[in-house]
């Protein structure tokens, strides 16, 4: 899996969403290792119309998601998506 995009959403407190190139998305909470916490995958990606608007709007996709960079996630979460990746990788 290759990461197409990375959005926080301000509406809901620090949640992540990771959308791939394969149009999947994984939704992250920062305690994703949680029994509390969210990960979760789902299929619907990002277009890349969507993505071209989000560059050239102050990097919104909608008035919620903000596009992050990758190291801009807590290093928890950066951990999970990994470990996520590498676990879709093995599936394959």
């Amino acid at each position: 899996m290759i990461i197409k995009a990375i959005t926080k959403n301000s509406k809901v407190l620090d949640t992540y969403t990771v959308y791939f190139f394969d149009d999947t998305f994984l939704t992250l909470s920062p305690n994703c290792d949680s029994c509390q916490g969210v990960s979760q995958m789902g299929e619907g990606g990002l277009s890349d119309g969507e993505l071209d608007y989000a560059a050239n709007s102050d990097l919104k996709l909608s008035k919620d998601e903000l596009l992050i960079n990758f190291f801009d996630l807590p290093v928890k979460v950066q951990e999970h998506v990994k470990k996520r990746i590498l676990e879709g990788n093995n599936d394959e």
